[in-house]
């Protein structure tokens, strides 16, 4: 559907109004909305973070690799992690988002009831673990802080990079 000029014609003064007139009219206001909801829905995502981690530990975990004070509420509503190049690592890449209202690392709380993973035995190069199960700790607010960790990495060597990508919505 697109915008259509109404054609003069149809609203000559002294003439009858006409059914075409009103279509018209019906169908750009349609247009009109269909596209403002368009707008709304993609003004009110975020990007929370998206890039990647460089790596160069053998450790298992790795806690508090970014901090983010929330600016305003919002729910975080995607949370992925993606690798680069398999090579033979194996075990699996685990990370999660913890939230608490301070940077006290000893408050924080998971947003995920299932944590965005990938396992090493069934991965391929560039792949991308499915979206976490959010737990009702997603809807952040004003003021929250939340850290990001990764829980588990590869147990038998270095992961040199990987992704993560987290989407809220305001």
């Amino acid at each position: 559907m697109a915008y259509s000029e109404v054609n003069s014609n149809l609203y000559d003064v002294g003439d009858p109004v006409k059914r075409e007139l009103f279509n018209g009219l019906n169908e750009n206001i349609k247009d009109h909305e269909t596209r403002i909801t368009a707008v709304e829905a993609a003004a009110g995502r975020m990007v929370v973070w998206n890039f990647p981690i460089q790596n160069a530990t053998l450790s298992n975990t790795l806690t508090g690799l970014t901090y983010w004070t929330v600016p305003f509420d919002l729910t975080i509503i995607e949370a992925t992690c993606g690798i680069f190049e398999k090579g033979s690592l194996t075990g699996t890449l685990e990370i999660d988002i913890k939230v608490n209202t301070s940077r006290n690392p000893t408050g924080m709380s998971s947003i995920f009831t299932t944590k965005p993973s990938i396992a090493f035995a069934g991965a391929s190069d560039y792949d991308n673990s499915s979206n976490g199960v959010l737990n009702s700790l997603a809807e952040l607010d004003e003021g929250n802080v939340i850290r990001f960790d990764a829980t588990s990495m590869p147990s038998n060597g270095v992961l040199g990079a990987f992704v993560i990508n987290v989407i809220g919505e305001i």
